[in-house]
Formats: structure tokens, C-alpha cells, sequence
């Protein structure tokens, strides 16, 4: 053991007060005669003025001030009368150099540069301000988001950017170097080059960053922080004891009391980021409900980001990257494309590019379509299929017309959205003549099979199991209509979305999983992603882990066909309005609506993706998708039928991720 990590943690102990007689005499000896001893005891006390500032911030002002004071006159001898601050979760808040009350002739260090929802942020002397927007600049200080909602982007000075969503608190400071605390909520960052030596500080509650140049995610509660890199290094501290490591790409690394600082390699994740004018990137998220320790181990183990194959670098290499010279590219799926006014025949004629329904549906067979229905159950006050949130009825008849002409015994129309139950009668088309009710029933009466519409949590209870690579059980509860359907077919509408990247086919599918199993009763509606109401929750703390849930659904029957709504859909932050998202008239981008259609699931999202001007390889359900064999993804394999690509590509903003990826 070296001599300086010895009598560090024989000075823990005596600032812990848990000396015995011997190592007190050492520690008298110590302090006068080692000055790197002394420095250490005058930093904790420094450090711990600090954190009297964190609870000045929180708590009344006066009574902070005396705490300050009392640090002032006796910090030195009474360091003892703070032991929660060098515990498991002592040094919650080391943020050293970070002032929380500047006076109005601070220097303004960021902008605001984004916003989306209400703000709070604290400064000039201890006052709050709520009257935040787009270009107002702000001297260091506490700013916090006070909505699940909520989003806004801080701008330095120098073009590092960061971006915290949901219900955040973070405080700031730049006197020559860059020191974050994040108190709770979802942080990325872009950095660019740092001054030497001056790397950016992020301190989390039980953990210190050093960013030298890398792309990482975190994860933290009180006493736990787990980093993930991607690229680059991140230097990690624990202050718990001062224990420090350095975690290189593709390694994760643990902070907790009770195990090893020991990084684990990981497979690589995908880079969300990609601005060769920011050399340093990264994505903090601080989850302040309780992380047991279980999760913890489960995680360490690598159950989580492990899922994607070791070689999904390769792979993401060659997407969308030219053949070599000579090279015949090989046509391994087609979607059909098709643009006009009329979502019926436009649906139709998508349907028809591809081989027709009498290619997918056989006579006498059951089939299973899932629109995309998320907010659906509130149809009769949110316009919810003119708003872009859900897909458009017109689509779903003229399909379930097609099935029924290629012989389809029955036709289920169905979504487990977040109610157990609906009412269809609110499911009118886009010119209110008819509704999906009336339609079901006119079709039943015209041809030999028949049409029905299913609340699936009620109509086909979710009694099938599945096996999961992501859920701790192993498997995943899942409508009983897997069990009736011979075939499927997704259609959603085009969205992006704000934990999972994109909504498409894919995603499509988490709602036929078991919402009374995996969901929570929020009162206004059901979610699946509560993990701190319900255990058996879907994790949604990650892209990948959300993903993998969804993609595990896809692969236990995968859907044989796939039509995707681009007529009035949602860009930002989706899958809904209420999350932040922005309704798209693709008429206002294109001239004229688009339908998509492929047999093959994976071709027809990475094809939306790509009309949504994303780079695929990002898109990280996409990536692991390919990997699990779903089907294709690469631009130079999927033919286009119809029209070109390069005429149906549009202007399509991004989701902030309220995760990380």
C-alpha cells in the first residue's frame, strides 16, 4: 500500500472520530510532522464549507450562514461533528470552487440556449428567478427544472453545451475551469476542448468525474455511481475514500462502499453524438429514488449493456458506408414508398410495391395489427391523430380491408396503450366521415371474415410468455393474441421519442406487453417504465435496456409486415405533446403525405430513419436489432420502391434523451 493512501485512511478514521488510542498518537505525530497530512485535513475542511453551501441553498439562509461560521471558527478541531461527510455517502457534494450565491457583478458564464418547460434558477445573492427563457444569460449558480417535462440547454461561453430534462437540479460554476453538480436529473454534454490541466469537474453525490477528453454515461444514487465509457477515459473518484480509477472506452466501473473499483469491459455503445467541432462528449444521469443493491450487482455483471454482440463496432462501421470498387451490393429487403394526399390508396399502393397482402396473408389465417395508440384513450378531448400522436385510422382500414381480400379468417385491431381500456367510438378518421367502429363492422358484413377491435390488457389478456434478455426474470408476459394470430403487422406513425430515440415498428410492440404485471397506476394512467413503484417494471433508464425489451417481443414472432404513418406524425420530444413533443404536417415538408411499407421490420425503420434525416447507426434499437438478426438495415441492401429517398428526406429534430443511451 502506498504511504500516502495509509495515512489517508488513518486520517478518515480520526475525522470519522473511530480512533483507538495508537492510531490517535499517529495521527498527533502526523499532522506535525507532514505537511501533505495537514493539506489534507485543511482541503476536507474547505470542501466541507462547500457543502454547508449546498444546504445553505436548500434550507434557511441565516441558519446556514451560522454553519458557515461555526466551519470557520472550529473546523479545524471539530471536523469530528461531520462524520456522514467522508461515509458511504459522506461526500455528497465535493464541489469544490463552486460558489452558490454570486453577487450581480459575477460574470455571465452561460446562455440559455433551449427550454422547454418551467425553470427556477438561483443566484445573484441568494434570489430566485422564474422568468427564464431563450437568450438569457446567467452567472454561476442553481438551476433546476421543475416539471417531468422539462428540458433546457446551457451554453458556455466557449460552445460546450449541456442539456438537462424531467425534474433536475444542477449547480455551476466556470472561474477558469468547469465544476458541475448534479444534484438529480438527466444531464449530456457536449464539451470542447478544455484548457490544460483545467479538465471540466462533474460531481455527482457519491462520485467525482474528470473528463479528459471521452463520451460516458453515469448513473448514480446516494452511495452508488456507475460510469459507462464509450470513448475516450474518464478518471473516477470515490469519495467515500478517496479510491480512484481510470475507466477507457468500453469499460464500466462501479463506485460503491461495498465492492471492488474495478473496471469491466463492456461492448461498445453507440455514439449518439457526432459534431467533429466537439472533441469531448458525455451523459450524466442521476436517478435519486433508491437503487438497490441487487441492481447494482446485476448491472456489474454486465446483464444490461452487455446484450449487443462484441462486435456491433464492426458492424455499425459498415452501415450506410459505400461498397469497394467493383462491389454488386446485394438487395436483401424492399420497401415500398409512396407519397399523395389519400391515405387509403396511398396505403394500398405501399401494400401493392412490396408483393401485395395475398404475399402475407394466407386464406383462412388470423391477423394481429398493433397501431401505435398511446394516447388514444383521451381521443374524445386531444385530437390525438391530428396532433401526430397516434396512427391515422384510414391506414388500419384499408389494411384490414387487404387482409380480408386475401382470404384473412379474422382481423384483430388492437393496443395495450396506457389504460386497460377505451372507447373506440372516438376512433374517427381524419374528415370525421367514419370511424374504425363503423368500419370493422361494414367489413364484417361485406366479406366472409371479420374485423374486431381489442383493448388488449381486457380483450386478450397478457397470459403468453416470451423469453427476455433484458428482464430480470428471463421473461416477458405478452398478450394472448400471440397465441391466436398467424400473422402480424405493425403500423405505427412516425415519432421520435425521448427514451427510446425513435417509435416506429419496433417500439411498436411494448404495447402488447402485460401492463397490469409490469406497469404502475399513476391515477391518469398506466406506465410501464415506474421501476421505483413496481419492481418488475421495464427499465427504461438506458436506451439499450428499453430497446432490448421491445426488440425481445420482435424476435419471439416477428411481424411480416410493417406500414409506417408519415402523414401528420411527431418530431422532438415524443412519443407525445405532453413529453414535448412537436406535431410534423409532412405535407408542410414534402408537399404530400408518405406511407412506408416493407416485409421487412428492420428495413422499414432504418428507411424512416433515413427520411427522417438520422444517422442510423446511432439509432441504437436499430443497431442491436441487426445484430439479433431481425432483418436489414444497411442503405446499400434495402431497394426502394416507389419513390427516391433522396425526394422524401426532411428536416425531422431529434429527441433530448431524458436517458442515457
Amino acid at each position: 500500500m502506498k504511504e500516502t493512501d495509509s495515512y489517508q485512511k488513518l486520517l478518515l478514521k480520526y475525522l470519522d472520530g473511530n480512533l483507538c488510542p495508537e492510531e490517535a498518537a499517529q495521527v498527533a505525530d502526523l499532522l506535525r510532522s507532514n505537511v501533505q497530512a495537514r493539506a489534507f485535513v485543511r482541503d476536507v475542511a474547505e470542501q466541507a464549507v462547500t457543502v454547508a453551501d449546498v444546504v445553505r441553498t436548500e434550507g434557511s439562509h441565516q441558519d446556514a450562514l451560522r454553519e458557515k461560521r461555526d466551519w470557520a471558527r472550529h473546523g479545524r478541531r471539530r471536523l469530528g461533528v461531520w462524520p456522514w461527510l467522508l461515509g458511504a455517502a459522506a461526500c455528497v457534494a465535493l464541489i469544490a470552487n463552486i460558489s452558490f450565491f454570486m453577487v450581480n457583478s459575477e460574470p455571465k458564464i452561460v446562455t440559455i440556449t433551449g427550454v422547454s418547460g418551467p425553470l427556477r434558477w438561483t443566484g445573484s445573492g441568494g434570489r430566485v428567478f422564474h422568468d427564464l427563457g431563450v437568450g438569457t444569460k446567467l452567472s454561476g449558480g442553481t438551476v433546476e427544472g421543475l416539471a417531468p417535462g422539462s428540458w433546457f440547454e446551457l451554453t458556455f461561453d466557449d460552445r460546450s453545451t449541456v442539456t438537462l430534462s424531467g425534474n433536475s437540479t444542477l449547480t455551476f460554476a466556470d472561474h477558469g475551469q468547469k465544476t458541475l453538480y448534479l444534484k438529480e436529473g438527466s444531464l449530456s454534454s457536449h464539451v470542447t476542448t478544455q484548457p490544460a490541466g483545467k479538465p471540466m469537474l462533474v460531481y455527482t453525490r457519491s462520485a467525482l468525474l474528470e473528463v479528459l477528453g471521452t463520451q460516458f454515461d453515469v448513473e448514480a444514487e446516494l452511495a452508488a455511481t456507475m460510469l459507462n465509457v464509450s470513448e475516450g477515459k474518464v478518471r473516477l473518484k470515490r469519495l467515500s475514500d478517496g479510491a480512484t480509477v481510470d475507466a477507457k472506452a468500453k469499460h464500466r466501473v462501479i463506485a460503491a462502499g461495498d465492492r471492488a473499483l474495478q473496471p469491466v469491459s463492456v461492448p461498445e455503445a453507440v455514439n449518439r453524438w457526432k459534431n467533429k467541432d466537439f472533441l469531448q462528449t458525455f451523459n450524466v444521469r442521476i436517478n435519486m429514488k433508491k437503487i438497490s443493491r441487487r441492481t447494482f450487482a446485476k448491472l456489474g455483471s454486465g446483464s444490461v449493456l452487455a446484450l449487443a454482440s462484441s462486435g456491433i463496432g464492426t458492424v455499425c462501421a459498415k452501415i450506410d458506408s459505400p461498397s469497394g470498387p467493383g462491389s454488386v451490393p446485394k438487395i436483401n429487403a424492399s420497401v415500398g414508398a409512396v407519397k399523395g394526399d389519400s391515405l387509403d390508396s396511398m396505403t394500398r399502393d405501399a401494400i401493392d410495391a412490396v408483393g401485395g397482402m395475398g404475399s402475407v396473408v394466407n386464406e383462412g389465417e388470423t391477423v394481429f395489427i398493433k397501431p401505435n395508440f398511446v394516447t388514444f384513450p383521451w381521443a374524445q378531448h386531444n385530437n390525438c391523430f391530428k396532433v401526430g400522436e397516434c396512427t391515422k385510422p384510414e391506414i388500419l382500414i384499408a389494411a384490414a380491408e387487404e387482409c380480408l381480400k386475401a382470404g384473412a379468417k379474422e382481423v384483430v385491431i388492437g393496443d395495450g396503450s396506457q389504460m386497460k381500456s377505451f372507447d373506440w367510438k372516438y376512433s374517427f378518421t381524419m374528415d370525421g366521415s367514419t370511424s374504425l367502429l363503423t368500419e370493422a363492422a361494414r367489413l364484417s358484413g361485406k366479406y366472409a371474415g371479420t374485423v374486431s377491435l381489442s383493448c388488449l390488457e381486457v380483450d386478450n389478456p397478457c397470459t403468453v410468455k416470451i423469453p427476455s434478455k433484458i428482464h430480470p426474470s428471463g421473461i416477458l408476459l405478452v398478450s394472448n393474441i400471440y397465441e391466436k394470430a398467424d400473422k402480424i403487422i405493425s403500423i405505427p406513425v412516425a415519432k421520435t421519442h425521448r427514451w427510446a430515440q425513435l417509435t416506429l415498428a419496433l417500439k411498436n410492440f411494448i404495447g402488447v406487453v402485460s401492463m397490469a404485471e409490469y406497469g404502475a397506476d399513476l391515477g391518469s394512467h398506466w406506465d410501464r417504465g415506474q421501476t421505483h413503484l413496481n419492481p418488475k417494471a421495464l427499465d427504461h433508464s438506458t436506451v439499450t435496456a428499453l430497446s432490448q425489451a421491445f426488440l425481445d417481443v420482435v424476435a419471439a414472432q416477428k411481424p411480416d409486415l410493417s406500414i409506417i404513418d408519415f402523414s401528420i406524425g411527431m418530431e422532438g420530444n415524443g412519443p407525445s405533446r405532453g413529453s414535448g413533443g412537436k406535431t410534423v404536417n409532412v405535407k408542410n415538408r414534402l408537399g404530400s403525405w408518405l406511407v412506408l411499407a416493407s416485409k421487412d421490420i428492420m428495413a422499414a425503420d432504418a428507411t424512416a430513419a433515413r427520411v427522417m434525416n438520422l444517422h442510423v447507426p446511432d439509432i441504437r434499437q436499430l443497431t442491436l436489432g441487426y445484430d439479433m438478426g431481425l432483418g436489414e438495415i444497411k442503405k446499400e441492401s434495402i431497394e426502394i420502391v416507389g419513390e427516391k429517398l433522396s425526394d422524401i428526406e426532411m428536416d425531422w429534430k431529434p429527441a433530448v434523451l431524458a436517458n442515457s443511451i
